[in-house]
């Protein structure tokens, strides 16, 4: 009878744990969870985008480089190129060419209203209306002169006054998604559209190319900064005097010869005759030269240094 006991207990207890079996038989339920997209990446589909429309509107200036007032129309052919880029990478694609580069589309929902629906969006704040806005700007500029009570000059302030007060909000913005990674920018985050990568594989990013950029643009703005402040001149002038080879050297009969050619020639430009020449006022330097050529050599160093007899010119007289 405890035996029975026993077994009728197992097996109440077994029947009891069944569902629960069969539930981890199946395996765990787990939600895919999406790879969080790099900020690198988001950055770089932007400029991308942005070198990609740069080149291709020089291309169209060049197209209608030939046409009169051309430069007026210049806000339109923007547009039409965006519009064209748009319909064959947003519209058909779901992302730009620059985010695809990146392996990043837009996560659009899966019914098709919904989708159209934020595709316009996307063109009416990412096209339309800065091409609008753009081209009351360019027509506002006429309306600075008028006076303040004039209509137009009110709302060349009005659209001053919102230029400020978008650009502060894009930088806030701008704070915000490097800290948060989810919108690139303030009307994607109102249109909801959230970059995700197009495939499993989230991109590995080599920052090699981006440390010799950096290391590049740093020494080049670093010798934009200094070279300013080196006198050229008078450092070429130096390593001409410090390598010069002593070709006035030579038997006497030269040495006699190379000092009427002297008084005749110019130590500098080697012209003879000399125009209008000039020599050093304290006799240090028994050679003549040009006025023009001495006088540019103090003018740019402050003083001149004979690169045959090694003597130091500051002031000069007529000869």
């Amino acid at each position: 009878k405890q035996m029975e006991s026993i077994k009728q207990a197992w097996s109440s207890e077994a029947e009891s744990i069944q569902p629960l079996l069969l539930k981890y038989s199946e395996g765990p339920q787990t939600q895919k969870v999406p790879h969080r997209v790099l900020r690198v990446s988001q950055l770089d589909g932007i400029i991308l985008d942005q070198e990609l429309t740069d080149i291709l509107k020089v291309q169209f200036n060049k197209i209608f480089q030939f046409s009169k007032n051309i430069q007026s129309y210049n806000p339109e052919l923007s547009l039409l190129l965006e519009l064209i880029l748009f319909r064959f990478s947003v519209w058909s694609r779901g992302t730009t060419y620059g985010n695809q580069l990146q392996n990043l589309k837009f996560d659009l929902p899966s019914s098709s209203l919904l989708r159209s629906v934020q595709l316009s969006g996307y063109l009416i704040v990412h096209i339309l209306i800065p091409y609008v806005f753009n081209r009351l700007s360019l027509k506002s500029q006429q309306w600075v002169a008028l006076p303040a009570d004039h209509p137009k000059k009110r709302l060349w302030v009005i659209l001053t006054k919102l230029e400020k007060i978008w650009k502060y909000v894009t930088f806030i913005h701008f704070i915000y998604f490097l800290l948060q990674g989810k919108y690139v920018s303030l009307p994607n985050q109102l249109l909801g559209l959230r970059l995700i990568y197009a495939s499993d594989g989230a991109r590995n990013v080599s920052f090699d190319f981006m440390n010799r950029q950096l290391i590049w643009n740093g020494f080049s703005e670093f010798m934009f900064f200094i070279m300013p402040m080196v006198n050229v001149s008078r450092v070429k002038e130096s390593f001409r005097n410090f390598f010069q080879f002593n070709r006035w050297s030579g038997t006497s009969e030269q040495g006699q010869e190379s000092d009427l050619l002297d008084k005749i020639r110019c130590a500098l430009c080697e012209e003879s005759p000399i125009v209008i020449p000039y020599t050093d006022e304290h006799q240090n330097c028994k050679h003549n030269y040009c006025y023009y050529c001495l006088q540019q050599k103090l003018m740019e160093n402050g003083s001149y240094v004979c690169p045959k007899d090694k003597a130091k010119i500051t002031h000069i007289k007529r000869s």
